[in-house]
């Protein structure tokens, strides 16, 4: 089978909807939430969000891409966290994240001078993204904030179409600081080898096979007691 590498793609996720660029594009494209969808970055329809990100894919004939998501300042909460001691540094980042207004918190902590920076978004709308992207048979790759993209922040902040064209050229390098972890990832159980099915079936075969002799070998001894008492 053989496989058509995605070409790159970015979203800039704003407040009141994203912006979406991808190779081959002439124009930078945007779609705007519904307040039936999405309401103060919360998601109010999941379903309905999930149509309309469809209408736009259809619309634009949006071709599968390998997406990172950008995340506006607009719609993040941060704290520098420094001078603590580890178990200090921990109860900090846990109080914070508490106070982050969503139910579910999508969040990345970053090195800084003599501490960190804990960045967070709401993890909902991330996934109704991701979950509509890959029914056009995209792929969501990274997610990174706007506060981590040092200079290449000068792309987002005027998005002309030449913008967005070097701000993909960078894309691989803002991956270093993608807020998405291994445990991101959904768990797919691995499938088995015919090797490692046909090592099972043998042993199964074995087991059955070493009852057998053994249920035999009790019929042997009983049957020679009757017969000796028969005599």
């Amino acid at each position: 089978m053989e496989f058509t590498k995605k070409q790159p793609a970015f979203i800039y996720l704003d407040k009141n909807g994203f912006y979406f660029f991808e190779n081959g594009m002439t124009q930078v494209i945007s779609l705007a939430f519904l307040a039936t969808s999405v309401k103060d970055m919360d998601v109010i329809n999941g379903g309905s969000l999930v149509t309309q990100i469809k209408g736009f894919i259809d619309q634009y004939k949006v071709t599968p891409a390998s997406i990172t998501i950008i995340f506006s300042p607009n719609i993040t909460f941060e704290k520098d966290i420094v001078g603590l001691a580890h178990e200090q540094q921990e109860e900090e980042i846990k109080k914070f994240l508490e106070t982050v207004p969503f139910d579910s918190v999508l969040s990345k902590e970053y090195p800084i001078d003599k501490g960190i920076k804990v960045i967070a978004g709401n993890d909902d709308i991330y996934m109704e993204l991701k979950m509509a992207f890959e029914k056009n048979a995209s792929s969501v790759d990274n997610a990174v904030p706007y506060q981590m993209m040092g200079q290449d922040q000068v792309y987002i902040r005027n998005l002309t179409p030449d913008n967005a064209i070097q701000l993909l050229k960078r894309l691989d390098h803002l991956k270093q600081v993608s807020m998405l972890t291994v445990e991101k990832e959904k768990f797919q159980p691995m499938e088995m080898s015919s090797q490692k099915k046909g090592e099972i079936k043998t042993k199964k075969v074995n087991v059955r096979l070493f009852a057998m002799i053994g249920i035999f070998g009790i019929l042997f001894i009983v049957l020679g007691i009757m017969l000796l008492n028969m005599k």
